[in-house]
């Protein structure tokens, strides 16, 4: 009855490991085909390896050592599957975790239980434990491993391996340590594998973070203008979205480079870039910490304003001048356009609308002013 009961408990292991591992990764055939691989493999291994494995005295100990002999399931998975080698290891081990941690938490409560009773309830505390926990563990193995997997480097999935690797391991040798009646050794080994665990996490999360700040460096980059250096249109959208979710008032100044088509077309676009860079610097010096200026194309410009009195602040925008440089005309105006929040509105397209228009037509009053002179 005793083996029955083994055995009863084996299976259901290699059940739950085999059923997550086979969900998580991608078959190359039918699932009858997969799953009948299994059965073979399984009968091969029950009538080849599990008679030799009863022959050591520690067989049916509780200590979990033939647990191992899953390690064995990586030949058919090989072929089975298409995911590689250290992708299908990384999930067979957070299975193993979760059930070797199953395994350790019913022989310890099994030890309250005395007699031929107690690998009975060892059957029927592992059995409760998978049916009120498998739905979660499940859950979290598809949907966050998977999802981790399918999106790291290849080095973030060698830690991640090992990682998985020295947990389970050292779950396995804290069983054989509290069955073998925590002899020095054991203790020895528990706490090693202990400390390889923390030096692997810390070095998981180095990894993670690394990969974080490189890709947030990377989004930066697509939110900054390459000539002028200056944030983009996606990058004051973003700014000004958190300054509208915090409910920070701000302003938009909308500007337009007066004449700038006529430095590119009379002087070149070489002039024209340098005419564009040193207006940007310009406004920058000039400005200081009032608020931040964006190149949204071309030469039109985008100033995030931060103070309370924006009319005057655009006033003095149109009295920017640069110094003429050898290379460089000297500075031909701006038209400006404002709108501000929440005075003017809450949705930051009717700001950037508003703002566009009136910056229009300040464009068309110079220029009929500039038709009535002429």
């Amino acid at each position: 009855m005793e083996n029955l009961y083994i055995s009863i408990i084996s299976l259901e292991i290699l059940f739950i490991n085999l059923y997550t591992t086979h969900v998580c990764l991608k078959r190359k055939y039918s699932a009858y085909i997969t799953w009948s691989v299994f059965l073979a493999f399984t009968v091969v291994i029950m009538t080849t390896v599990i008679p030799l494995l009863r022959k050591f005295p520690s067989y049916g100990s509780g200590s979990g050592l033939f647990i191992c002999i899953g390690f064995l399931y990586i030949i058919p998975l090989k072929f089975l599957f298409h995911q590689s080698i250290k992708y299908t290891l990384t999930v067979m081990c957070s299975v193993w975790i979760y059930t070797m941690f199953s395994f350790s938490l019913s022989i310890q409560a099994g030890s309250f239980i005395t007699g031929p009773q107690n690998r009975l309830f060892v059957v029927i505390f592992q059995t409760a434990f998978y049916l009120l926990t498998f739905p979660f563990f499940f859950k979290l193995i598809k949907n966050k491993l998977v999802y981790i997997l399918q999106n790291v480097d290849d080095k973030t999935l060698n830690s991640l391996l090992k990682l998985s690797l020295s947990w389970f391991l050292f779950i396995l040798f804290l069983n054989v340590s509290f069955t073998m009646g925590n002899p020095p050794v054991m203790k020895i080994i528990v706490f090693i594998f202990l400390a390889i665990n923390s030096l692997l996490s810390y070095h998981l999360f180095y990894s993670l973070v690394f990969m974080n700040k490189t890709a947030e460096k990377l989004d930066e980059r697509t939110k900054r203008d390459i000539l002028t250096k200056l944030r983009n249109r996606e990058g004051f959208i973003e700014d000004a979205q958190k300054m509208m979710n915090k409910d920070i008032p701000f302003s938009i100044i909308f500007i337009d480079l007066d004449d700038f088509k006529t430095v590119n077309d009379i002087h070149g676009h070489s002039v024209g870039d340098e005419y564009l860079v040193r207006f940007s610097q310009t406004v920058k010096g000039a400005v200081g910490k009032k608020g931040h200026l964006y190149r949204i194309s071309g030469d039109e410009f985008i100033f995030l304003y931060e103070g309370h009195d924006v009319d005057s602040f655009a006033q003095s925008l149109k009295h920017i001048r640069f110094t003429r440089s050898k290379n460089l005309i000297e500075f031909k105006g701006l038209s400006i356009g404002c709108s501000s929040f929440p005075k003017d509105g809450r949705n930051l397209n009717d700001l950037l609308r508003l703002a566009d228009f009136n910056m229009y037509q300040e464009k068309k009053k110079k220029h009929r002013m500039s038709a009535e002179i002429s």
